[in-house]
């Protein structure tokens, strides 16, 4: 009971009236009049305690009150079981052979058509295996005397049932499909031409003429097996037996009673439903549905697979939202946005007849293996391609209740595809920048120099590869460089491409030290300025239009259509992967020059995966296909490239890089898949898919992308390093390093680049220079500024050096104070109060404390002799501990 109410949350009002009054009806749906049998499996005694589930049933009670009550018959066991539609018990039914199984006799009940020229027969089942044999689910025929019964097998290879009229058998399409709950409906109506009919899930699928004969057969009606027995496999969820023929009226009743029991569309609800195949299973919809009987029957709850929609906000006469699915299963797919990491494979499409406002969409998981504990995880995926990868993600209005996940107010549009996005994406990327972003570094080319010292990554996870490459300017003989690595990581540089590769984890932390290290020299000559990269990952990037992406070879060598299947289960950083699209000759350049290894992009004119990608039939086999590419991955999905085999015209100005001659299908081997030679300047190639490759996943260009900060990039311009001031000469501060001097003509000492000639600055002045200076073949240079006679104050000095009309930057700040004027008489020294009082002390070698000038020096004397000397502090405070001292009388000042 726990379970069934649960599932009833989902259904609508009357779904829930339906089961809690049961008892009280002759009839379902109060179609009271002519019933003459009706076993519920839900109601498998008619009122009294159902068996414990797994035991074998031995009567099956009609609920009627007609007493027709079905006995076991057959060799095997009927057992009573769960696990039906919507978590409703079946009673099951197990074939052996055509002659041994598990049946029922109902006793008294003789459908004949001799006996009830007029019947209607509703059977609720879901096959199960077919040994491609006759399989009846209820029959009264004996041998060749043919009377009425329904077959769950038409013929051999089919998943077709057939029911029979006498004459030639009506074939139902799908009624034998295992595994999949149906209702057949037959209305026999002995001898008027073409009164009968046979309903598939509410659907009309014929009009007859009942031929059977009046009194052939067998005088009691069997469930499981017909007169020639033919055991059936598989479950029955209810039987329904009127003895008369129903008019259009009640049978929708009673198909509205049993859809919404089972949570199954049984109201020919396909009708409404337009879109094609594979979006063509389980079609059910919400909405009101016009009918001719009195009143309109509003299906408010509707299912499909594991897929409820309800709530319809706008309930118009004729007004229908219905939908199905693909039935591709309930496992997971990673084809996402980058908000999310994986999905239901299972897709579903809507298709509208009018306005119905906004529905909330219900997805059951029980059984799947989700992780429902966070409504976080959760989203409703809408696309109009049906590539999920930039589907729109809706994850407002999510709610949970056991393991049914529902989004409300949810608008969905003709054609739309939807699906259940199941893990949300956690960036966890960490980022990296620099104090000198934007600020060029300059260094002398010939010297391996230090890119950026101020590189900063940020995060709290490990960071898992890395690289650093030349991303412009590259030529032949560019180097990067390194010191120590961080521990765990091992390193590789590619000369040819100008890319060093970086592999292991590490903290960020430890990243940042060691790209603080990273350096670059050329023996190449060639002085135009690099910009080199810093990346996060094992990626390089290159912006299109305004969006970075990422790309990366992987060398796992495979077929075409298993590469494409990769690329798209691999993500970075919340960024959906797919085989790389090249759009334009830079972008096609960064690649080749880059990733330096034949692969697979993702090209391809093979006509069904373009079909399936446009959402059209474009070609209708292979041969009218071959030469028409397009790209059928990421953003670019659906674009076309060019026609024509051999000489290729591009479609509408795309960029095409065939290589001569190709694409050509050399000779006829079935070549449709697109390769990018990186060893021939980037050039495109076909071939087959018996081919194994590597391939190039690219990353990035949705408009949904996070955004990263994953990479940072400096120029490198060709100039001398830095210089360094280092000294004055005549410091006569405190210190000879504290830069303080009483000396109003000063010379500047510092270390450069030999041979360079050094520019001095002072802040005060702006960009003027105060002078210059040779370096020595030692590196060491002097400035001259005794020409200048400053006065007191602090004064901040620059350098840089130039060298072949190359300057360097700046180097840092040197600051200077000059202290002419003498500080003020100090105070008289006195004993510290740890030392005595009254200026008498026992103490050899007391404390001894005074004032003066804040920052000075003091010099103590006892008498002529100088004992110390103490710093004065901020406050102007000063103490000393005192050499040791005689026992007489002593003259400090």
């Amino acid at each position: 009971m726990k379970l069934f109410l649960r599932k009833c949350l989902g259904c609508i009002l009357l779904c829930c009236l339906f089961s809690i009054s049961l008892f009280a009806q002759t009839g379902p749906a109060a179609v009271n009049n002519g019933i003459v049998l009706w076993l519920d499996a839900n109601d498998v005694l008619a009122g009294a305690t159902a068996p414990a589930y797994g035991s074998t049933l031995s009567t099956w009670y009609d609920k009627s009150g007609s007493g027709h009550n079905a006995v076991s018959s057959g060799a095997n066991p009927v057992i009573y079981n769960s696990g039906g539609a919507n978590d409703r018990p079946v009673v099951h039914f197990n074939r052996t052979s055509a002659s041994a199984g598990s049946g029922m006799t109902i006793n008294g009940l003789d459908i004949r058509a001799g006996t009830l020229a007029d019947v209607t027969i509703f059977a609720v089942y879901r096959p199960g295996t077919n040994d491609g044999n006759a399989q009846a689910v209820w029959g009264a025929d004996v041998g060749a005397t043919q009377q009425r019964y329904f077959n769950n097998k038409a013929a051999t290879g089919t998943t077709d049932a057939s029911l029979n009229t006498g004459g030639t058998a009506v074939v139902i399409p799908g009624g034998a499909k295992s595994g999949e709950t149906r209702l057949v409906t037959a209305v026999y109506s002995k001898g008027t031409s073409n009164a009968s009919a046979v309903y598939l899930n509410g659907k009309l699928i014929s009009a007859f003429t009942d031929n059977t004969a009046d009194a052939t057969g067998r005088t009691d009606m069997r469930i499981g097996l017909d007169g020639d027995n033919n055991y059936y496999n598989g479950d029955i969820s209810e039987l329904i037996v009127y003895n008369r023929k129903l008019n259009a009226c009640d049978i929708e009743k009673i198909n509205i009673y049993l859809a919404n029991k089972y949570a199954t569309d049984f109201t020919d609800m396909a009708s409404n439903y337009t879109l094609g195949i594979p979006y063509n299973n389980d079609i059910n919809g919400v909405g009101i549905r016009t009918s001719a009987c009195s009143g309109t029957y509003n299906m408010s709850a509707s299912f499909s697979g594991i897929l409820s929609v309800t709530n319809p906000s706008q309930t118009n006469t004729n007004v229908v939202l219905s939908f199905a699915n693909d039935r591709a299963g309930y496992g997971q797919s990673t084809q996402t946005p980058s908000s999310h990491l994986s999905r239901l494979q299972q897709v579903w499409r809507a298709d509208l007849n009018g306005n119905i406002g906004t529905v909330d969409v219900c997805f059951e998981l029980t059984g799947l293996g989700i992780d429902v504990s966070n409504s976080g995880n959760f989203a409703l995926l809408i696309d109009k391609d049906g590539d999920f990868s930039n589907a729109t993600a809706i994850s407002t209005g999510i709610t949970i209740l056991v393991n049914r996940v529902c989004i409300s107010g949810v608008s969905l549009t003709k054609g739309d595809y939807f699906t259940l996005a199941t893990r949300a994406a956690t960036s966890v990327a960490s980022e990296i920048t620099s104090a000198n972003e934007g600020i060029q570094q300059k260094s002398l080319f010939t010297v391996a120099s230090v890119i950026d010292d101020q590189i900063l990554v940020k995060g709290a996870s490990n960071v898992t590869d890395g690289r650093v490459y030349i991303d412009t300017g590259f030529v032949a003989g560019d180097v990067i460089s390194w010191e120590t690595l961080p521990s765990g990581v091992t390193a590789t540089y590619n000369a040819t491409t100008g890319v060093a590769t970086f592999t292991g984890s590490a903290a960020a932390t430890a990243w940042q030290a060691f790209y603080r290290t990273v350096k670059f020299n050329t023996t190449s000559g060639n002085t135009g300025n690099r910009t080199i990269r810093f990346v996060l990952g094992n990626v390089v990037s290159y912006t299109v239009g305004t969006k970075p992406h990422y790309y990366e070879y992987i060398t796992t060598p495979m077929s075409w259509t298993a590469a494409k299947a990769a690329a798209e289960a691999r993500t970075l950083y919340g960024l959906q992967g797919y085989l790389a699209t090249s759009t334009a000759q830079i972008e096609n350049d960064f690649i080749t020059s880059k990733l330096s290894s034949d692969g697979w992009v993702g090209g391809t004119c093979d006509y069904q995966i373009v079909n399936t990608t446009l959402g059209r039939t474009a070609y209708n086999d292979q041969a009218s296909a071959y030469g028409a590419y397009y790209w059928v991955t990421g953003p670019e999905k659906g674009t076309p490239i060019s026609t024509g085999l051999n000489n290729p015209v591009a479609v509408g100005g795309a960029y095409m890089k065939w290589n001569g001659g190709e694409p050509n299908n050399y000779q006829n081997t079935d070549e449709r898949y697109m390769q990018l030679y990186s060893t021939n300047q980037g050039r495109w190639n076909d071939l087959n898919n018996s081919n194994n490759l590597g391939y190039v996943v690219e990353y990035g260009g949705y408009a949904s992308d996070p955004v990263l900060n994953i990479d940072y990039s400096r120029v490198v311009t060709n100039a001398p390093s830095a210089p360094n001031i280092i000294s004055i000469t005549d410091d006569t501060g405190l210190s000879a390093t504290d830069t303080i001097t009483n000396d109003a003509t000063l010379k500047l000492n510092g270390k450069g680049q030999a041979s360079a000639t050094i520019n001095v600055y002072r802040a005060d002045l702006g960009s003027t220079s105060l002078g210059t200076a040779s370096v020595n073949a030692s590196g060491d240079w002097t400035f001259d500024y005794t020409g200048t006679t400053l006065t007191d104050g602090t004064y901040s000095f620059t350098a840089t050096a130039t060298t072949g009309g190359n300057t360097s930057a700046a180097s840092p700040v040197f600051k200077v104070t000059v202290d002419l004027t003498a500080p003020a008489k100090p105070g008289r020294p006195a004993l510290a109060p740890a030392s005595g009082s009254g200026n008498a002390t026992n103490d050899v070698t007391p404390d001894l404390t005074g004032s003066a000038e804040p920052g000075s020096q003091v010099k103590v004397y006892d008498g002529a002799t100088q004992i110390g000397t103490a710093t004065t502090d901020a406050t102007g405070q000063w103490t000393m501990t005192a050499p040791t001292m005689t026992a007489s009388l002593h003259i400090l000042q």
